[in-house]
């Protein structure tokens, strides 16, 4: 995205920051013992399937289709 200059580059790498930053409270939870995180973990993954790899993720591919990248 860098390299080809996305113009949505940098609210695209704060959601994987965000993510990122979600996955791991969720590991800090999960290593102080708390084993009920199924519902936390569920939602977290149902969400970024629905919202960002089918949502976000797909607005830069015809960006990404003109520059060739396919």
């Amino acid at each position: 995205m860098k390299q080809f200059s996305y113009i949505g580059y940098l609210e695209h790498k704060i959601e994987h920051d965000d993510l990122t930053d979600k996955v791991m409270s969720l590991k800090e939870k999960y290593d102080k013992g708390e084993k009920a995180l199924f519902s936390e973990v569920s939602s977290l993954l149902k969400d970024w399937l629905t919202n960002h790899i089918l949502g976000t993720d797909k607005k830069y591919t015809p960006f990404f289709n003109s520059k060739g990248i396919y």
